[in-house]
């Protein structure tokens, strides 16, 4: 789990199955469950004014409640550019703003 509590860790796993910081979230194919989690998540930090320190004055935040949205994907470099950007996708359709990629293995 990462130190700080606000960081949302997407992670495609080998096989294809996705978790949220660690807790399941279904797969590349079917997002639904990750899509819930991360609404779920932001809909809590609204809900407990969760401003983010980073943003909370940016005026290009696209959501007036400045929230901290932020949410990292991390795959492994033999899983598909299709499926990362699925993952992608639910993550924008979840509301994730903005959004960073990490390819394990580059070299």
């Amino acid at each position: 789990m990462p130190d700080n509590p606000n960081t949302l860790i997407v992670t495609v796993n080998p096989d294809s199955t996705l978790s949220l910081n660690q807790q399941s979230a279904g797969t590349t194919n079917e997002s639904a469950a990750l899509v819930t989690l991360l609404k779920d998540t932001f809909n809590a930090r609204i809900a407990n004014g969760n401003v983010s320190e980073s943003f909370g004055d940016d005026p290009n935040r696209p959501t007036s409640d400045r929230i901290e949205r932020t949410v990292f994907i991390k795959a492994p470099k033999t899983i598909s550019y299709g499926s990362v950007a699925r993952v992608v996708d639910a993550a924008k359709l979840a509301g994730a703003y903005p959004i960073s990629l990490q390819i394990d293995r580059l070299d």
